[in-house]
């Protein structure tokens, strides 16, 4: 059966928002159609009959919550889709919006001064070293090798983020614990005292805010490390743990059933879970979050969100914004957000009371498979199902990702698609001189993407110096200072530039032009100003429409070279109610 369905407005809308729902059907016989929620059954209006297709209408006024919607006629269901109605009142903090995130590990990236090496940890001197991979004699990754870096070096480089155009500055865990990575952590209180101390903390957000910059810190409320305050399995914290005890103060937060039998993160028995509705944690959790904030932190990414139950993300959001309204909390997800589902049970982070925005990886995964495989196509569907999916003030402030410490080095992934066989391997491996090459381009086309679409960009600590490296560990390797690849850089810093003196990547609507193959054409616009955005990653030149002036480069062009990419003013006036939604004639 053939028909098409339309509503106004499109996208995610407000709480009490009309929606007009519109069905076109080719006429065969006397119908009547439906419109289907989960939970209604709603008659849909004839309005008109035209070149053979009778168009129905319904008004739909929905509150709060996620509908997933289908028609049904006669005997004959028909697809449909889904409906985001966040809460009227949904607001996120607009200093983030066309700002640009830089994600530091902090033993990673700069050593200032000296800070105190634990006995127990393997020091680099060598800054070019590998990361530890191989397990010891007992076969454990112990994840204890440092390279010294610290919240001292990181205040030493504000200049440098900040000629980046660099506005926050997001640092993977710092608080006291075992490993180098810090997941594990063992007191939420205390700053890794190889990373510095509190008043370093204090002294880099204020050094920070001057550099217009914020701090967001990585809060790892799932589980914490055995050798911890609260578990204190190895007994080297002056405290009564939950492993030690029964009458332990934390013992409600862990299920332990005996001593060597405890639920932990995905089996890892260095990460015992903590129970997420447990009363006690979660006011604990409340007061961590008030303190660090005290002392100058600005807002939080939460490690894996989807392991945090619905009343523990309340209070996180209700005791975050209670101190800084200002505040934004960003969730690690790593699918669709708006309609995920874990551990049987749909979630709303982005209705309004949970979580401001989260990392972006649909959005990676669509620029990747665009520039390694011009796939415009795949690119254009996973645009526009998140911007129908999720609210516009979490779109304003998506953290759009291209690398993280959870994935390869961007670089290394835009140029080789080999497999390994071992870590071994993987600690081995460098690009070719050609497949390094490659990379580059890739990695400017991809770059401009993430930039320039909706959301905020967010780098990955070097990989805009042209940082190489597979997964974990070898994407964790030090800062190269003083080997940065330039041209990467120089690249960086010109788009860096062109988003911080153009407002319309703040909140500027979308809209895709041009999609197909190796060439991705969109605009991005507001009452004031439209500009197209072209790259084109195949091996063959891209004829455009007419001569226009790239923006971006400073020069006429009338084609896009392979690999390329221009800015230009949108050729023919738009008005707004003409690209906002489908309108009846």
């Amino acid at each position: 059966m053939m028909y098409e369905f339309y509503r106004f407005p499109e996208g995610a809308v407000k709480s009490g928002t009309p929606i007009s729902i519109y069905l076109k059907i080719m006429r065969r016989a006397a119908l009547s159609p439906y419109f289907c929620t989960e939970n209604e059954r709603l008659p849909m209006k004839w309005i008109s009959f035209e070149k053979g297709f009778d168009l129905y209408k319904l008004i739909f006024t929905p509150e709060t919550g996620l509908y997933f919607f289908n028609f049904k006629t006669n005997n004959t269901e028909l697809s449909g889709g889904q409906i985001t109605v966040y809460d009227k009142n949904f607001k996120t903090p607009d200093w983030i919006y066309g700002g640009l995130i830089y994600h530091i590990i902090v033993d990673r990236f700069c050593r200032s001064g000296d800070t105190p090496i634990r006995g127990d940890v393997i020091f680099h001197e060598n800054k070019d070293d590998t990361p530890l991979f191989l397990p010891d004699e007992n076969g454990i990754v112990k994840n204890n090798d440092f390279f010294g870096g610290n919240l001292k070096g990181i205040e030493e480089r504000l200049d440098y983020l900040s000629s980046l155009g660099v506005t926050a500055i997001y640092l993977s865990p710092i608080f006291k614990s075992y490993s180098n990575h810090k997941y594990d952590t063992g007191n939420y209180f205390e700053i890794d005292p190889m990373f510095g101390t509190e008043s370093d903390l204090v002294s880099l957000c204020n050094e920070a805010k001057r550099h217009g910059i914020r701090i967001i810190l990585d809060g790892v409320f799932s589980h914490t490390g055995d050798d911890s305050v609260y578990f204190n399995k190895y007994g080297n914290y002056d405290s009564v743990g939950a492993y030690q005890s029964d009458l332990s103060p934390y013992r409600s937060w862990y299920n332990i059933r005996s001593r060597n039998d405890y639920d932990c993160w995905w089996g890892i028995s260095t990460l015992p879970t903590v129970n997420k509705n447990d009363p006690t944690y979660i006011e604990f959790i409340r007061n961590v979050l008030v303190y660090w904030q005290q002392r100058g932190i600005s807002s939080w990414r939460l490690d894996v969100a989807d392991e945090l139950t619905d009343p523990m993300l309340d209070n996180i959001r209700d005791a975050a914004k209670a101190k800084n309204p200002e505040s934004i909390i960003i969730g690690e997800v790593w699918e669709d957000a708006s309609n995920k589902t874990s551990y049987g049970k749909r979630r709303h982070y982005l209705l309004g009371n949970q979580l401001d925005s989260v990392m972006n990886y649909p959005l990676r995964e669509g620029i990747i498979n665009f520039v390694k495989y011009s796939n415009a196509e795949s690119l254009k569907t996973c645009i526009e199902t998140l911007m129908t999916n999720y609210p516009p003030p979490v779109i304003n402030c998506l953290m759009n990702i291209l690398g993280t410490h959870d994935t390869a080095r961007i670089l290394t992934i835009f140029g080789t698609d080999k497999t390994f066989s071992s870590k071994t391997e993987m600690a081995e491996f460098s690009l070719s001189k050609e497949e390094y090459s490659l990379a580059v381009k890739r990695l400017k086309a991809a770059s401009f993407l993430q930039f320039f679409l909706p959301g905020v960009p967010s780098i990955y600590y070097g990989d805009e110096v042209g940082m190489e490296g597979l997964i974990d560990p070898f994407n964790r390797k030090f800062y190269p200072w003083g080997k940065e690849n330039e041209e990467i850089l120089s690249h960086y810093k010109k788009i860096s530039e062109f988003r911080k003196k153009t407002e319309i990547f703040k909140d500027g609507l979308y809209k895709t032009e041009y999609a197909t193959g190796g060439v991705f054409i969109f605009t991005r616009y507001d009452e004031k100003d439209n500009l197209t955005f072209a790259t084109n990653v195949s091996s063959s030149p891209h004829l455009l429409f007419t001569r226009i002036y790239d923006m971006l480069n400073g020069e006429y062009t009338d084609t896009l070279n392979p690999y390329g990419f221009v800015i230009y003013k949108t050729p023919q006036e738009r008005t707004l109610n003409e690209q906002k939604g489908f309108k009846i004639t």
